[in-house]
């Protein structure tokens, strides 16, 4: 008898006697997502997991054996896909990692940073001006024509570019609206819903590619958007409490401000160690 994580007998399934799946072990737990949550909260059983009576996992144990032949299956012709297109995929994601350090910058610009400074303050007048905004979106129309370009590779990346060069265009319209009017405000809140989304399905079409080079890679690309966008939503969150809570909002603003351009930073190694690799 070979009992698994999930509680399921090896012996009497039809995948594992036909060869067709050889039980969990250290290939296979990778791509069983009920393994996988076993391991990651230390349990041998899911027996043991206190939520095993609400679990969604669960209830799949006797399709996993067909959905990790999938997902190898998957993984395989990513891996002969990024093997045909080595060459252009490596070109772009160097030039993509590249315009993704001016992006960073250009990221920490579209901040409200000067809601940090003393009453009565004067924001740096290349803060505000016009010409910084449109560089700033400049930065973001030709990485989303880059993300395009990419997406001729694979589709993923389409929707990102759009959005992404759509913000940019946005930023454009914002740069010459006065700050504080409803416009400006509403063409704001555009601006970074346009930039969550943009930033969710680049990170999906990077997992994606990365699956045919490094799965560990890929599973990074899950988190990375979480926090990039996560952090940008406190932060947005964080700035009207500075006028009722100023130092708590002050205190997450400027934390936030220290970890979103290492997350960035964070983002660029990845897409260069992907580039590196093919």
């Amino acid at each position: 008898m070979r009992i698994n994580a999930c509680g399921k007998d090896c012996t009497v399934c039809g995948e594992y006697m036909a060869q067709k799946c050889t039980g969990c072990g250290e290939e296979t737990t990778a791509l069983c997502t009920i393994a996988c949550c076993a391991e990651k909260k230390c349990f041998d059983k899911c027996t043991e997991c206190w939520k095993k009576d609400d679990c969604k996992k669960l209830p799949q144990k006797d399709k996993m054996p067909i959905l990790r032949r999938e997902n190898l299956r998957y993984a395989a012709e990513r891996h002969v896909w990024a093997q045909q297109n080595a060459k252009p995929l490596r070109l772009c994601l160097t030039v993509l990692a590249a315009l993704a350090m001016l992006r960073g910058v250009a990221l920490l610009l579209s901040l409200p940073v000067e809601a940090l400074l003393p009453i009565g303050a004067q924001v740096p007048p290349h803060l505000v001006a016009p010409q910084t905004k449109l560089a700033v979106a400049v930065c973001h129309v030709v990485y989303g024509v880059v993300l395009l370009m990419l997406s001729r590779l694979q589709e993923k990346y389409r929707f990102a570019g759009i959005c992404i060069m759509f913000s940019g265009v946005v930023m454009v319209v914002q740069a010459y609206l006065k700050q504080g009017e409803a416009l400006s405000l509403a063409v704001s809140v555009v601006y970074l819903l346009l930039c969550f989304v943009g930033e969710y399905y680049e990170c999906a079409a990077h997992a994606d590619t990365a699956l045919g080079i490094d799965r560990a890679v890929a599973e990074n690309w899950g988190h990375i958007w979480k926090w990039i966008v996560g952090g940008q939503v406190v932060l947005m969150a964080a700035y009207p409490l500075l006028f009722y809570a100023l130092p708590l909002a002050a205190m997450i603003m400027i934390g936030l401000l220290i970890a979103l351009p290492r997350i960035y930073r964070r983002k660029i190694l990845r897409i260069w160690q992907m580039a590196q690799t093919l």
